[in-house]
């Protein structure tokens, strides 16, 4: 994946500051496992258990400048040079960028589910 943070707006329907004009590369949904955080999108998405948005520190302190997070559970008060993307519904939005990334190609898509054997198969339809 490369988007550009203007298209992130643009596809969103937003209209805010952009501090930081990185390309994104990935996107991440667990904190513990970003790649880089410089060209990564935070997903602050919540479940019944936890909330992204506490996340949020953690990932900023981490080199992360680009977060998707709910305007009902903004809490970024004082942190610089990070675009912040504030949505009504973090899923829903997710659901947008990835509906209008998947646009960009013509080649099929084939899902593989089960409890076994998934990797394999994928492994197989690679080669």
């Amino acid at each position: 994946m490369r988007i550009k943070p203007e298209e992130v707006l643009s596809i969103l329907g937003l209209d805010c500051v952009l501090y930081d004009t990185t390309p994104i590369r990935h996107l991440a949904i667990d904190s513990r496992y970003l790649i880089e955080p410089s060209s990564t999108l935070f997903i602050a998405l919540s479940g019944h258990r936890q909330k992204g948005s506490h996340y949020i520190p953690d990932v900023v302190d981490r080199g992360v400048r680009n977060i998707l997070v709910s305007k009902s559970e903004t809490a970024h008060h004082g942190t610089q040079n990070v675009n912040f993307y504030e949505v009504e519904n973090v899923l829903d939005a997710l659901h947008q960028l990835i509906t209008s990334q998947r646009n960009n190609y013509s080649i099929p898509v084939i899902g593989i589910t089960g409890s076994n054997g998934k990797t394999i198969i994928k492994e197989w339809l690679y080669f």
